[in-house]
């Protein structure tokens, strides 16, 4: 087992995704191209089984925006792997690439699905700071579905 973690490309991402996520393919591709998000994806042995993206600029500043905040989303990671660490070190990993760019915060959002061990992960990994409950709402196969979560920031110098 060699566990590596690597910046996808927009076709690794489309391989990992599978045809899933199919409301935020166009809008995430279109960030991916625009420079403004980072896809990262955890592999064992090459082979993908966890996801997060770094999000440099959103048209809500209190998650990022553009000079000292960016914020982190979509963080997966398939069952088979669950409970080991490797959200943790997908998220380690992430923010030391927001770090070297200069940025002084990082948010993450916890969704109401499973929020509190969410929150309780996010805190554990240094997102002390609540900023705001907010929601959005997204396509799901032709279905509207709304999304609450909570919205947490690292300082991260």
């Amino acid at each position: 087992m060699s566990i590596s973690i690597i910046r996808a490309t927009s076709e690794q991402l489309l391989a990992l995704w599978n045809g899933r996520f199919d409301g935020f393919i166009d809008v995430t591709l279109r960030q991916m191209a625009d420079g403004e998000l980072e896809n990262y994806q955890i592999c064992d042995d090459g082979i993908p089984f966890g996801e997060l993206s770094v999000v440099w600029r959103l048209d809500d500043p209190d998650e990022a925006n553009g000079t000292d905040t960016a914020t982190l989303q979509g963080l997966r990671i398939d069952e088979a792997h669950a409970g080991r660490g490797y959200a943790g070190q997908l998220v380690r990993h992430a923010l030391d690439v927001v770090r070297s760019r200069g940025f002084q915060y990082c948010t993450i959002g916890a969704d109401d699905f499973d929020g509190e061990r969410l929150q309780s992960m996010y805190r554990h990994l240094g997102f002390m700071e609540p900023v705001k409950h907010s929601s959005f709402e997204y396509d799901y196969h032709g279905e509207r579905k709304t999304c609450t979560y909570a919205l947490l920031r690292q300082k991260l110098f």
